[in-house]
């Protein structure tokens, strides 16, 4: 039996108890216990991003308040492609600025350079203090013309994720927006892996898409994107989703970059990178374990209640 309260419509409580209803409860607190012990056991031993989390890397303060201004580079920021890299960490994500480009050799060729930690490595832009707009921005640069074919060899940079748990995850999308008029559409580029040693600049062809020696490119996903020559919406982020691309599911890292070429004002801005933690295989045995008690638990109940 239930009082009622005629002011709200709502139910105030039970007044009368049975062994039924009693019985009935204890079932739901035996079965509340175990799903709450499953979510303890899918939950990192760090303490980290419990499996089955969704993640996002908002680019946000107070989590990226240590990202130094410019392109400040020091061995102790403890980068995991290079320790100068500037990085932060956020709801369990790591993010961390990249760079790959080039460099003079004597015989007036270039060769590469990648994830160094020196001035023109690893970096972020706008992130930190005193900027602190919550997102990313990308710029196209040249280095060098290698005087062998005369091409202007494009840096490359970007984003490079990980878990702080250092766990698997599926990568699940990002917002993005072109900034400024020079850049119109372009191509996203996503990897979960990325080799720079392959590059040759020697042998640098922008339009070898499949030749890891001739173009960075060759090693990413590409999705192009666009927006109206005159943006009606120029605040506002699009979004791209990668749930239905299996090489971006189950991963343990992501690469990000854009096809921004060799000018400084072809910009693109991220933010809100979404990720969902991938459980381990222990992780689910657990789980599996822990539901089916449960269930066993339930149904015995019920035919205590039914005798």
């Amino acid at each position: 039996m239930s009082a009622f309260s005629e002011s709200t419509g709502y139910k105030l409580g039970i007044v009368n108890h049975s062994p039924v209803s009693i019985c009935v409860t204890s079932v739901h607190l035996r079965s509340t216990l175990f799903i709450w012990l499953g979510a303890v056991c899918l939950t990192g031993a760090d303490g980290s991003a419990p499996a089955w989390a969704v993640l996002v890397a908002r680019f946000d303060s107070p989590a990226v308040d240590g990202v130094p201004t410019g392109h400040m580079s020091d061995p102790g920021l403890d980068g995991i492609l290079a320790g100068g890299n500037q990085n932060f960490q956020e709801d369990g994500i790591h993010v961390e600025g990249w760079w790959a480009g080039t460099k003079p050799r004597s015989d007036g060729t270039i060769d590469s350079i990648y994830f160094t930690d020196t001035n023109n490595g690893g970096h972020l832009h706008d992130v930190g203090p005193p900027d602190l707009l919550g997102y990313e921005r990308s710029h196209g640069w040249d280095r060098h013309v290698d005087s062998v074919n005369g091409e202007t060899v494009p840096d490359i940079s970007g984003i490079y994720i990980q878990l702080v748990s250092g766990g698997a995850f599926n990568l699940d999308s990002l917002d993005w927006d072109l900034l400024g008029t020079s850049l119109r559409e372009t191509e996203i580029w996503i990897s979960s892996t990325f080799d720079p040693t392959l590059f040759d600049p020697i042998m640098y062809d922008p339009d070898a898409d499949d030749d890891p020696t001739k173009n960075w490119a060759s090693q990413f996903e590409k999705y192009s994107v666009s927006e109206p020559p005159i943006d009606p919406n120029p605040d506002v982020f699009s979004i791209l989703s990668f749930t239905s691309v299996s090489s971006l599911q189950n991963i343990t890292q992501v690469f990000i970059a854009a096809n921004l070429g060799a000018s400084i004002s072809n910009l693109i801005l991220y933010d809100n990178i979404t990720v969902t933690a991938v459980p381990e295989a222990s992780q689910l045995i657990v789980w599996s374990l822990l539901t089916a008690i449960s269930g066993v638990i339930a149904i015995w109940t019920r035919s205590k209640v039914a005798d």
